[in-house]
């Protein structure tokens, strides 16, 4: 995994990660996400996790951290791409924006396993793989 890429102006500090669903209700979806993020987004995305463990919350709130990081999603409703939007997340399952913020924390918080085990998972979890970064 690269974590610097050099740009014409200097270093560009990023990090990308594709996060991959297990769970059989949302296999095949794949979401981008970059997981350098702020000291003030890190605490932010902890209480925003937490909220998202209780069914029926509210969980517009998190819609624009995480919105700020993901690059890019697979996601289709009705056979038409879902934007990248607070309106567009809002028409996702309460179930599957859980599983994305939850595995754009691990991204962000866990480092890879240099040697490329694979993580350990549970059922419904998002894996988190990293995409090298072009030199």
């Amino acid at each position: 995994m690269r974590f610097f890429r050099k740009s014409p102006g200097g270093f560009e500090v990023s990090r990308v990660a594709t996060l991959i669903f297990e769970d059989p209700r949302f296999a095949g979806a794949e979401v981008e996400v970059d997981t350098l993020v702020t000291v003030g987004e890190l605490f932010a995305m902890r209480r925003t996790s937490a909220s998202l463990d209780e069914e029926g919350d509210d969980i517009s709130p998190a819609f624009p951290l995480l919105l700020r990081h993901v690059r890019s999603w697979n996601l289709e409703l009705d056979g038409r791409p879902v934007p990248l939007t607070p309106e567009g997340m809002a028409c996702l399952p309460h179930e599957l924006v859980a599983l994305i913020m939850n595995g754009w924390r691990r991204a962000v918080v866990e480092l890879p396993d240099p040697l490329g085990k694979q993580p350990e998972s549970g059922p419904g979890s998002a894996e988190t793989e990293s995409t090298p970064q072009p030199e």
